[in-house]
């Protein structure tokens, strides 16, 4: 006896997967979350509206610069002392 599929499974399988562009239109519009990337080195590459709200940055002020900002100074010390 073959098993019926559960409607959550028709649905994932018909749906169809997000564009580059409806992607980023969908993560620059939220705003109540801080949303970026990082690059392998931590250099920010992306900054969307929400994370401009939270952390006062422009993204044309932060893309480019390194995440350090945002390593409170305490956690910085440790990991320096521990070699990280």
């Amino acid at each position: 006896m073959t098993q019926r599929p559960q409607v959550g499974d028709v649905v994932r399988k018909q749906a169809a997967p997000l564009s580059e562009t409806a992607f980023t239109l969908l993560v620059q519009g939220v705003l109540d979350y801080g949303i970026f990337m990082l690059d392998p080195q931590g250099y920010v590459i992306s900054w969307n509206a929400g994370a401009e709200r939270i952390k006062g940055y422009a993204a044309d002020e932060i893309v480019g610069r390194h995440f350090r900002p945002f390593i409170p100074p305490r956690t910085r010390r440790r990991a320096s002392r521990s070699g990280s």
